[in-house]
């Protein structure tokens, strides 16, 4: 499968920027990711241009998500059956969940 480099760059900046607990800067950005500064920057752009991410500029400009990604997310939730997922998920994993029976009982 061949792979888009804009695409896994963006997909990257966006998760990389959700795992911060505060704003970002691109320079944080592009040495974590190893993205030029150039790169990265035209991505930001876009994603903020698309109401995906916020660009403060406060000094250093700094990045956060915006509320467009909670809005994506309810949309998908709201479209799917998160129960009959969570089950298909849970069916795949039920044999590591179940307790192991006691080779030996204490009466």
């Amino acid at each position: 499968m061949r792979i888009n480099k804009s695409a896994a760059r963006t997909i990257d900046i966006t998760d990389f920027v959700s795992s911060k607990s505060k704003p970002t800067t691109l320079t944080e950005i592009s040495k974590a990711l190893h993205i030029p500064k150039s790169s990265a920057l035209e991505i930001l752009n876009t994603l903020s241009s698309k109401n995906i991410i916020d660009i403060r500029e406060h000094g250093n400009k700094t990045v956060k998500l915006s509320w467009k990604l909670l809005e994506m997310s309810a949309t998908v939730l709201s479209r799917n059956d998160l129960h009959q997922e969570a089950q298909s998920h849970l069916v795949f994993r039920r044999p590591y969940l179940q307790p192991e029976e006691p080779s030996h009982r204490i009466h």
